[in-house]
């Protein structure tokens, strides 16, 4: 079949600058810059914690005019939390998730949407309280409403899958600056912007950044990434293969990840999809530790009631039959 671009260049350009702070630039100052690569990998190889701050904006198709005015369909996502750096990567993670609409009108386009039969937005709409996620020693553990009614009574946790360390980080944001592999191949020379600017926030305070960004097919991601292939469910439909991940990875003066931005749209079978995702990373070498949630408030489960689950934004992929 033949397919359009998915990006349009124009949005594509701006999403490869987007999430800078909404503050102005002060005058470049030339400073030597740093190995990203080199201070990624030093981390690492350090351990310690990270503690992370994200936010998620997905639209998705079924507008609505109201008093002639025009909303969109769709939900924002905040996410927080932290994550036990080794070499190999995240070890482990623990993180809190909640789904927001935005408008009274975006919520009730969901409402009716699920009673229309739609499972995977049904599945949205109980999100909209606080879901504890853990990932450690091989497993992922969730709490929350989307949960509660696949637990047996006296159990609050369920254990649902053998996962990665980072499985509880990722779902709304696709791109982990943590795996070595996808370190190496992104944050080199030819993908660096530029030589680093010093950004003024709106209280004053100053900060320096260089930024990293570019574009993967999500074929491309799927061979690449771990993280990837594991949010995906280890599938990658094909039809999926030429969506566009679009990217910016934003360094501080010691060349450590200060946010972490990917946006991707699907244009396919007349549907509008659109996601964008801003995780912002602090705290550097904490002590972290990350356990299982106790064994007597956990009950062995394969997902929540109503599949297909959504934990995560890329799930909308597993929302509709494979085409192959």
């Amino acid at each position: 079949m033949n397919r359009q671009s998915l990006i349009p260049a124009a949005l594509a350009a701006l999403v490869l600058c987007a999430s800078a702070p909404t503050a102005f630039a002060d005058a470049a100052r030339v400073r030597p810059r740093p190995d990203a690569l080199r201070a990624i990998q030093a981390r690492l190889a350090a351990g310690g914690g990270v503690a992370l701050t994200e936010k998620s904006s997905t639209r998705m198709p079924g507008g609505r005019i109201v008093d002639h005015m025009s909303y969109s369909a769709g939900y924002n996502v905040e996410r927080k939390g932290r994550l036990r750096l080794g070499r190999p990567g995240v070890l482990a993670a623990e993180t809190w998730r909640r789904l927001s609409f935005g408008t009274g009108v975006a919520k009730q386009i969901a409402t009716d949407t699920a009673k229309g039969g739609d499972a995977y937005v049904a599945s949205l709409l109980p999100q909209t309280s606080w879901h504890h996620s853990i990932s450690v020693g091989g497993h992922l553990y969730a709490s929350g409403r989307l949960y509660d009614p696949v637990l047996p009574q006296g159990k609050s946790w369920a254990r649902l899958k053998n996962v990665s360390g980072a499985a509880a980080a990722y779902g709304d944001q696709l791109l982990n600056v943590f795996e070595p592999a996808t370190a190496k191949a992104l944050i080199t020379e030819k993908n660096r912007k530029g030589d680093g600017y010093e950004f003024r926030e709106p209280d004053g305070r100053k900060h320096w950044e260089l930024q990293y960004a570019g574009a993967l097919s999500f074929a491309a991601m799927y061979k690449l990434s771990a993280t990837f292939r594991e949010a995906l469910n280890g599938r990658l439909d094909s039809a999926d293969r030429t969506l566009q991940l679009n990217w910016s990875v934003f360094v501080d003066d010691k060349g450590l990840p200060l946010r972490v931005v990917s946006f991707w749209e699907n244009r396919q079978d007349g549907r509008f999809f659109t996601s964008e995702t801003v995780t912002s990373y602090s705290g550097w070498g904490s002590r972290t530790a990350i356990t299982a949630p106790p064994s007597s408030r956990t009950a062995v489960t394969r997902g929540p009631a109503g599949p297909p689950e959504s934990d995560g934004t890329v799930d909308v992929l597993r929302a509709r039959p494979a085409t192959g």
